[in-house]
């Protein structure tokens, strides 16, 4: 009988050529959408292969010109996709599945009736009995309909109907895959000039490729005398974009609200709460950027106060993605190439060979590039770098101690390279060039931890900020206070003891008003925030534009003066729009100075405070800073200025931490539990994002909750006081002695009152008893009298 087993029977080699198909069709390094055929797959394989001999490469390069010749010639014209091994092993299993089932389907509908035994006539009149399937002969298998059933699924013969090929037309794509490919081969095989040859080619169809940009970056780069042909490259970019522009082939690549670099940083640090009077910064509107690696702009991080966590919107997700024009890909994937060779040096000889190694690789390629390119490539350059400060800041959780101190040196080491260089003076914008380097090498400083080393950084950068802001100049008039020192560190620094005067009175007063704020202070910070919201932000465009006639290559090298011409080019308000970054190095400064010096922070806290009387990072500052110069004297000064901060900043879940934690050293345990609870309710409203409502009067309830609970003594206090009283009488009792306590008694044993003490050390009861035998006396005389 048949042997129905065999129908899930497949070859081997019928596996194995399926899986030599899909490693080669559907791996990740290997795949490509467009029309490919299984031989471009094993020479794509084989030029991939880093095992792959020099003979093996040269057939590869022969095979691949002779499919890129083939295709040449039917670029436009529809053509069969071929068939897969497992696309006809599908076709015929589903084959045989139908067969099965219509023999099922045979079986089931029209049964015919099979008697046990019938009635045959034979040739000489006869009649005879036979049982079907006994009697009966059988014909062969293989001559039955069942045939198919001992074959394996691979001998199945499809129809033609079941063999209809998918169709699909030949793309220029196709043809730069394939030469791609080509020029792989022969980069792998040295001859760099045909392989030079074969990604031109493959730009001249289509100048967006990306993988022929990086392939001639890298092949340059690895050449001598490789600088004037990244110009090369750079100018035939933009003269072919600038082409297939005008063919309109392609869409311009213009970014709406797109914002200069020197404007990015803004995003990486937490912004101050913003005046009501300027809505336009204090609405979170998504911006666009041509590149994948551009920061989040300022508009896009939503603040809840001054130094409280940011919560920041989410990333806008693009319907398109905004087209990029081909010199800047290039220009990101040059910097990419040294970014990773500077990596590379800061790995093997430390952060300053990296730093000497930046400026001697951007020096020649600056020279060649001149001031068509200089100012994309910086910008490209920061790019890169930040893209590794923000991993090292914001997804530090995945990244061991090891790489996050690599990271953070090279970046210190690229930031000190422009500082050293004064980068800053070729750009148009040469202030706040210089600003947002300033804020992003003290950033990085003091997240490497090297805060003494951030010092002379953030004083520069305050410097800068308040020699070229107007909002800095009008909250220092409105609050004469405010004006500092000219210098951070006089030279002879005021005492302790009138530090100390002027931290009591200071806190004296702001305990005194609970909370309110002088008008003068209000209109200062509201001019501040006007300020603000007057001054223009440029755009990339302009500045690109701008960056043309000013930049002179040799400034590089050669620390050249800046010229009157590119400080007059800038108004002189070119810094109001960064308050909250010199807002937040400044109370970063205060808080890590406090740690050094308590005299020097005592007084930059009061500074701080006059100049933003709003604000309560440095009431919180100086809170700690007096707690630990003398714990317990100095307590109540801290709750105070604790106080003070949370009055100030209702929201800032740190300064209720603080607050809670004083009121427990000072044994007012009770308060100390309510405010943590109410701690806990406020980090989860943050979190979750509440309504304002609610986290009102959750902070309302929190200022409340000093007066609402009792202030109680010590529990410990409480219970053993009635014991030492006690011990304190016992003591009292065994260590007096008189001189009547040396001389004999008559009665040894007997009682002995304390005649000759003072009355305030008599035992209560020897007194009532004196008081009642002088009342018996006395009465006992009035009687003899009478």
């Amino acid at each position: 009988m048949p042997r129905y087993d065999s129908v899930s029977r497949v070859g081997a080699a019928t596996l194995e050529a399926i899986e030599r198909e899909r490693e080669l069709l559907e791996r990740e390094e290997l795949m490509y959408p467009g029309y490919t055929t299984l031989r471009i797959q094993e020479l794509k394989h084989t030029v991939t292969n880093k095992a792959s001999t020099q003979a093996e490469l040269q057939h590869a390069a022969d095979a691949l010109r002779e499919e890129l010749d083939g295709l040449l010639e039917v670029v436009g014209r529809e053509v069969e996709k071929p068939m897969s091994t497992q696309r006809l092993l599908l076709l015929k299993w589903q084959q045989r599945q139908q067969r099965l089932q219509n023999r099922e389907n045979a079986f089931q509908t029209g049964l015919s009736s099979t008697p046990a035994f019938r009635v045959v006539l034979q040739a000489d009149g006869t009649e005879v009995i036979e049982r079907p399937g006994r009697d009966t002969p059988r014909a062969p298998v293989h001559e039955t309909e069942d045939a198919y059933l001992s074959q394996a699924v691979e001998a199945e013969e499809l129809s033609p109907e079941a063999l209809i090929p998918e169709k699909t037309i030949v793309t220029t794509a196709d043809v730069n895959h394939v030469r791609y490919l080509l020029g792989l081969t022969y980069r792998r095989l040295k001859r760099c000039d045909e392989a030079e040859k074969v990604f031109y080619d493959v730009l001249a169809d289509d100048v967006t490729n990306v993988d022929a940009i990086e392939s001639l970056l890298e092949l340059n780069t690895g050449i001598k005398g490789w600088v004037p042909r990244i110009r090369v490259l750079l100018d035939y970019l933009n003269e072919g974009y600038a082409k297939v522009l005008q063919e309109g082939r392609l869409q311009p690549a213009t970014v709406p609200n797109k914002l200069p670099i020197i404007d990015a940083h803004c995003a990486e640090e937490p912004c101050a709460e913003l005046s009501p009077d300027a809505p336009t910064t204090s609405t979170p509107t998504p911006q666009q950027s041509s590149s994948p690696s551009s920061s989040m702009s300022p508009e896009a991080a939503v603040t809840i106060t001054a130094g409280a966590d940011v919560a920041r919107a989410p990333t806008p997700h693009y319907t398109t993605l905004p087209q990029v024009s081909p010199v800047e890909v290039a220009l990101s994937i040059l910097s990419d190439l040294i970014v990773e060779a500077a990596a590379q040096k800061c790995s093997t000889d430390g952060e300053g060979a990296a730093s000497r190694f930046f400026i001697e690789a951007m020096d020649p390629i600056v020279r060649v590039l001149d001031r068509d390119y200089a100012c994309l490539l910086l910008e490209a350059l920061f790019r890169a770098v930040d893209e590794q400060h923000f991993a090292v800041r914001f997804d530090s959780d995945d990244i061991s101690p090891a790489a996050r101190k690599f990271a953070l040196s090279l970046v210190i080491a690229f930031l000190k390279a422009l500082m050293a260089r004064r980068i800053y003076e070729m750009l148009p914008q040469s202030v706040r060039f210089h600003f947002f380097t300033l804020v992003k090498l003290h950033t990085a400083l003091r997240s490497a931890g090297r805060v003494h080393e951030s010092y002379k950084i953030c004083e520069q950068l305050m410097q800068l900020y308040r020699a070229n802001s107007s909002v800095y100049r009008a909250r220092v008039h409105a609050s004469p206070r405010a004006a500092p020192r000219p210098s951070p560190l006089p030279a002879i620094s005021p005492s302790p003891s009138s530090l100390h005067c002027k931290c009591s009175s200071e806190l004296g007063v702001s305990a005194a008003r609970h909370g309110s704020v002088a008008p003068t202070d209000v209109e200062a910070q509201n001019a501040a925030a006007a300020a603000a919201a007057r001054v223009p932000v440029p755009s990339l465009q302009e500045v690109s534009a701008s960056c043309a006639p000013t930049v002179d290559p040799k400034g590089v090298v050669e620390e050249v003066p800046p010229t009157e011409s590119s400080q007059c080019s800038e108004p002189p308000d070119i810094l109001d729009d960064q308050d909250a970054n010199y807002r937040e190095a400044l109370f970063q400064y205060v808080n890590d100075r406090a740690h050094d010096s308590p005299a020097l922070g005592r007084r930059l806290c009061m500074e701080a405070m006059a100049e933003f009387p709003a604000c309560a990072a440095p009431w919180e500052t100086l809170a700690l800073l007096i707690h630990k110069e003398d714990p317990k004297r100095n307590l109540g000064d801290a709750i105070i200025a604790a106080r003070r901060a949370m009055e100030l900043e209702p929201f800032n879940i740190r300064v209720i931490v603080t607050l809670a934690n004083f009121y427990k050293a000072s044994h007012r345990y009770e308060l100390y539990d309510r405010m943590m609870d109410r701690y806990r309710l406020m980090s989860y409203m943050v979190e979750e994002g509440a309504s304002e409502a609610d986290m009102v009067a959750t902070a309302a309830e929190i200022a409340m909750l000093d007066e609402q609970t009792p202030q109680a003594q010590d529990l410990v206090e409480e219970t053993g006081r009635a014991m030492k009283e006690f011990l304190e009488r016992m003591e009292q009792a065994t260590t007096y002695s008189m001189p009547i306590d040396k001389e004999p008694r008559l009665l040894r044993d007997g009682p002995m009152r304390f005649i000759t003490q003072q009355p305030d050390m008599r035992p209560a009861e020897v007194e009532a008893h004196d008081k009642s035998l002088l009342r018996q006396i006395q009465m006992l005389e009035s009687w003899q009298q009478r």
